[in-house]
């Protein structure tokens, strides 16, 4: 383990935090009848997604015991682009139509990459909107307005 002193916690808790909601729900779901395969009971989904949940926060537990931590590497230009992305695709659908919207959001997500470039980001975009408007309002019929609100 190259680990630096205490790199590891924050993972470590929320792999520990996952096996105590996915043992508290395997402990609730046991008050209900879990049946079988063929014929389950009201406790049987709850109990599977909670088993679930107890190995996805051990396999946590074990890769963050094995890995140093990146946590201090954490950049949230990607990830606040991505939620402006999301905000003016949201924001612009209604009175914009798809095409203006899924270009804002494709070229405002882009700029969350380290390696931004315009002219990629631009050509991207064009070609995404226009894609979507092919599958969605030619391919599938739906009735979404391409350009202007409705």
């Amino acid at each position: 383990m190259n680990n630096p002193p205490n790199s590891y916690l924050p993972e470590l808790s929320g792999a520990v935090f996952l096996i105590f909601v996915g043992s508290l729900g395997a402990f609730l779901a046991s008050g209900y009848r879990i049946g079988s395969l063929i014929s389950m009971g009201p406790g049987f989904y709850p109990l599977i997604l909670s088993v679930l949940l107890i190995g996805l926060g051990i396999a946590l537990a074990i890769q963050s015991l094995r890995t140093t931590s990146a946590l201090g590497k954490i950049k949230l230009k990607g990830g606040l682009f991505a939620v402006a992305g999301v905000l003016s695709f949201s924001l612009l659908i209604a009175p914009a139509g798809v095409v203006p919207a899924t270009f804002a959001l494709v070229f405002l997500t882009s700029m969350g990459g380290d390696k931004w470039r315009f002219l990629s980001a631009l050509l991207v975009s064009i070609s995404l909107s226009l894609f979507s408007a092919f599958i969605f309002v030619a391919a599938l019929g739906l009735p979404i307005t391409l350009f202007g609100g409705h």
